[in-house]
């Protein structure tokens, strides 16, 4: 599942037992400002996207569009790790970056 340029998925995606994410979190609630708001999705929300969203069958979560200046890459990484548990690979992309999945 790639999904990026998103402010909020309405749809359960269980369903489809999806074996590898790759989701734009642009910013951290807390530090951002306010003109990033609008088009990109939050921490917060792509943390209650992936638990409506995330299944067993998840084996990575890529995240991908991290704001230098509205986000913590450090925090970011740790709640997604912390969601996903020990079973899942998470990491954070960087341009120019070839992750296997």
């Amino acid at each position: 599942m790639y999904m990026t340029d998103w402010m909020y998925c309405p749809f359960d995606l269980g369903k489809f037992k999806i074996n590898h994410f790759i989701i734009a979190v642009n910013y951290s609630d807390e530090i951002s400002e306010r003109h990033v708001l609008n088009g990109h999705s939050s921490l917060n929300t792509a943390v209650k996207f992936l638990e409506s969203s995330m299944t067993d069958s998840c084996k990575s979560i890529s995240i991908c569009h991290v704001s230098d200046r509205n986000a913590d890459e450090n925090l970011i990484l740790e709640t997604i790790k912390q969601l996903a548990g020990s079973n899942v690979k998470v990491n954070i992309c960087h341009k120019g970056e070839v992750v296997n999945l």
